[in-house]
């Protein structure tokens, strides 16, 4: 069977071009790394071996196969020209495949740029979620910590107050018990007197009791004697008639015997024997009965001593039973006693006897007295505490309001990064599709002639991803650009917020300092009221003497009252009383002749005030001194005579005493009188002489008040001088401190008073305390002394917190004589 051609056509033509591949491949075709084709285009076995049939079917073979071969030639020229043509859009393709390529690379630099920038902002994204979250840690801990810290003082408090009011009732228990004991102790001692006067009564009424038995017995005892020897003569005689008896029986026995060897005995013999015999037994009779008679008095003698015997015993046995009740119910009193004496003293740690207590009973009031000091540094404490922990509340909610929004922002910023994430997914998909689209075109390159179209479509393609890409990349830019707005913006809120806060705590740090000096204020216009409330009636005192005026020195009143001020002001209306009173009695026993109808007081006039006029007085004064000077200059040209010069000598004079002069009568009469002849023109020397004996008379009265006033001055000194001992030594006493005083300027010029205080229960030379008085101000100064542990302590609670000195002076005082009387 003859096969056709057309197959074979097809594949040279599809074949050919694999034959022009390796032409194409020798210009610059080495990137897609074809393999040269062998040449088989023109040599095909298998056609040859199906060709070996007749001539006929060769030469018809031949002609096709030429014609073949001349339509593959023209074919292969045009394919040359085409795959000429197809270099040439290869090599532009391949350039617009660079450009693309790095186009594609800049793409994925900036796709990694945008990455880091990404990861950049994810991890400060993070950090700063981290760092919110250690603050939001930080603040919880630290408001954790302050409740802890506020819990363990409140415990703190609660464990003080009922440590305080458990030594508080220990200390009414004891001084209960003690007050129990004292009067137990008093009423056994009164009942142990009692019992001591009814044992002397019973012990003279026993003795009177037992003299009448002594007197009673001793008649019993004579009466028994006298009986005694009456019965021993009856018995005398009864012995005697027995012995009678007895003969008389021997001799009726011996004549009984002697008559018995008669027989014939008569019967009156044997009738007197039997009466004989009769009587003997009735004298044996009777002779038992005296024994048992004088017997029975012997033991009835012997039965009433031993009645009386057990009657004394059963009376003293009675007392004694009824003492011994007594006693055991002392004892057992006693018992409880003492029982509840040695639980007491056990209660008590550190106190083994009853000599103990008093050493206790203070160490317990030192321990209330610093309980109360470490209660009144609680409640300070706790003050701050509760301003701290208002300032830790708004740090709270101001820190969960951050942290609220910290976890939107986390929580924008997850959805953000999923989104980003997304993204960046849609691009590595659009990447992964533009590499398989590159790796398509390079298979279709060299398929298909119509590789421009598909290269058009691929190029479009690619544009369009780029574009995508481009788009992308401008999206994730205004992105973060957004954030990092977003993030300038909280930072922004973060530091106005931080400011906020600080502003706040100064707010409030500005309004505890105001609040201090506000009570600082308050006490001080107190202290002042308290003055003004003294000063009214005890400021300054203006005596009126045969109308002549002048101004009591301020010698004593100025430091007087600071002294009243210092000790708190006690009894100031009192105070005033007396002061008034003890400024007038050496007012009075200095000018010598008082009395109340031309002497009269004023008070409520301000020394301060005084003090001010004296000055514009005495400036004012001085202005006039010089006008007089100059008029006197003028008069002293106008005038060339002696009589003038002697005027102007004496005029200055007066004016110099006007000047030194300190009390105002004398001021007033110099004025009066510079005025008066200052302006006078003397003529002539007798004017002048006139004028000269007046000045001279007037300063003659002026030299004798001044001596006066000055002797009053002196008196009205030494006067104040003594009442000022008195009442130091009567402050001494009542305050107990001795007071120096002592007056001396800063270095800045202010006069400052300074008042050193001892105690009259210190131990030593060094406990003094010091305290500067300027304006109404009361300072402590610190020394050895105040700076102790246990001085400063109560310094910075009394003075320095509580603004009482009277406390402190006080407190101190009663710890001084407690080291002093019970160590």
């Amino acid at each position: 069977m003859i096969l056709r051609t057309p197959p074979f056509k097809r594949k040279a033509q599809s074949n050919q071009p694999e034959d022009g591949s390796p032409s194409s491949g020798n210009q610059q075709l080495v990137i897609f790394e074809d393999t040269p084709l062998p040449e088989s285009s023109h040599h095909h076995p298998e056609s040859s071996e199906q060709m070996l049939c007749t001539y006929q079917c060769r030469q018809m073979v031949k002609s096709e196969f030429f014609d073949a071969l001349s339509s593959a030639e023209k074919q292969a020229r045009d394919n040359q020209s085409k795959l000429e043509a197809l270099n040439n859009d290869y090599l532009k393709a391949d350039a617009e495949r660079k450009k693309f390529r790095d186009q594609f690379l800049n793409a994925e630099q900036e796709l990694a740029a945008a990455k880091g920038r990404e990861e950049a902002l994810q991890d400060q994204l993070m950090k700063e979620v981290n760092v919110s979250h250690e603050r939001l840690r930080k603040q919880l801990q630290l408001y954790n910590e302050l409740e802890v810290k506020f819990q363990n003082e409140m415990n703190l408090r609660k464990k003080v107050e009922t440590s305080a009011a458990a030594a508080e009732e220990k200390a009414s228990l004891l001084e209960r018990k003690l007050s129990s004991v004292s009067e137990s102790i008093e009423r056994e001692k009164s009942r142990l007197q009692n019992d001591l006067e009814l044992l002397k009564s019973e012990s003279k009424f026993s003795i009177t009791k037992i003299s009448n038995n002594l007197e009673r017995m001793e008649f019993r005892a004579t009466n028994a004697e006298e009986e005694s020897v009456l019965l021993k003569e009856q018995l005398e005689e009864l012995r005697k008639r027995l012995d009678e008896c007895m003969q008389q029986k021997t001799e009726a026995e011996k004549k009984l015997s002697s008559f018995t060897f008669q027989e014939g005995c008569s019967s009156d013999s044997n009738i007197l024997v039997k009466h004989l015999q009769e009587e003997l037994r009735s004298y044996e009779a009777e002779v038992r009965e005296a024994r048992k008679l004088k017997s029975s008095h012997e033991n009835i003698e012997l039965l009433k001593i031993t009645i009386l015997e057990e009657k004394g015993r059963r009376e003293r046995a009675e007392s004694e039973l009824l003492k011994l009740a007594v006693l055991q119910g002392d004892m057992e009193k006693l018992e409880d006693e003492l029982n509840a004496w040695k639980s007491i003293v056990k209660d008590i740690p550190g106190a083994s006897c009853a000599a103990d207590v008093p050493p206790k009973f203070a160490a317990l009031q030192r321990e209330v007295l610093d309980s109360m000091t470490k209660v009144g540094e609680i409640q300070a404490r706790l003050k701050q505490m509760e301003v701290a922990l208002d300032a830790a509340d708004l740090e709270k909610k101001e820190a969960e309001n951050e942290a609220v929004l910290a976890k939107e922002k986390a929580e924008s910023s997850k959805s953000e990064i999923k989104r980003i994430e997304l993204k960046l997914a849609s691009v590595m998909e659009e990447t992964d599709r533009l590499k398989n689209v590159i790796e398509d075109l390079r298979k279709q390159k060299s398929v298909e002639s119509g590789h421009e179209v598909v290269s058009g479509a691929i190029l479009q393609e690619l544009e369009a991803s780029l574009a995508k890409k481009e788009n992308c990349i401008k999206e994730l830019e205004s992105y973060l650009s957004e954030q990092k707005e977003v993030n300038i913006r909280q930072l922004n809120e973060i530091k106005f917020l931080n400011e906020k806060l600080n502003s706040e705590a100064r707010r409030i740090k500005s309004l505890e300092r105001e609040g201090d000096g506000l009570r600082s204020q308050i006490a001080l216009l107190e202290s002042k009221t308290s003055d003004k409330s003294l000063a009214g009636n005890a400021n300054g005192l203006l005596f009126i003497h045969d109308t002549q005026e002048f101004h009591v020195l301020d010698i004593c009143l100025r430091p007087l009252e600071i002294l009243v001020h210092a000790f708190g002001g006690y009894a100031a209306y009192d105070f005033s009383v007396y002061l008034s009173e003890l400024l007038l009695v050496p007012l009075q026993l200095g000018h010598g002749d008082y009395s109340s109808a031309n002497t009269k007081v004023l008070r409520m006039v301000n020394t301060l005030g005084v003090e001010n006029e004296a000055k514009q007085t005495i400036e004012a004064l001085q202005n006039e001194l010089q006008k007089t000077k100059e008029q006197l200059l003028a008069v002293q040209e106008l005038k060339g005579q002696s009589g003038a010069h002697n005027f102007n000598f004496k005029y200055m004079y007066a004016c110099d005493l006007l000047s030194f002069s300190a009390f105002p009568v004398i001021k007033q009469t110099a004025v009066e009188l510079c005025y008066n002849y200052s302006s006078l023109v003397l003529p002539g020397s007798d004017a002048g002489t006139l004028v000269d004996s007046y000045i001279s008379g007037k300063i003659m009265q002026l030299k004798e008040q001044i001596a006066t006033l000055e002797k009053r001055e002196e008196r009205y000194k030494t006067v104040f001088a003594d009442r000022i001992s008195v009442f130091r030594r009567a402050c001494c006493e009542l305050f107990g401190y001795k007071i120096v005083m002592d007056d001396h300027q800063r270095p800045d010029g202010i006069a400052v008073t300074r008042f050193i205080l001892q105690s009259i229960y210190a131990q030593s030379d060094e406990e003094k305390l010091e305290f500067e008085y300027e304006s109404g101000n009361t300072n402590i100064l610190t020394n050895k002394y105040t700076s102790q542990p246990e001085i400063s302590q109560q310094v910075e609670i009394f003075i320095r917190r509580m603004n009482s000195i009277p406390a402190f002076t006080a407190n101190l005082t009663v710890e001084s004589f407690n080291k002093r009387t019970l160590s």
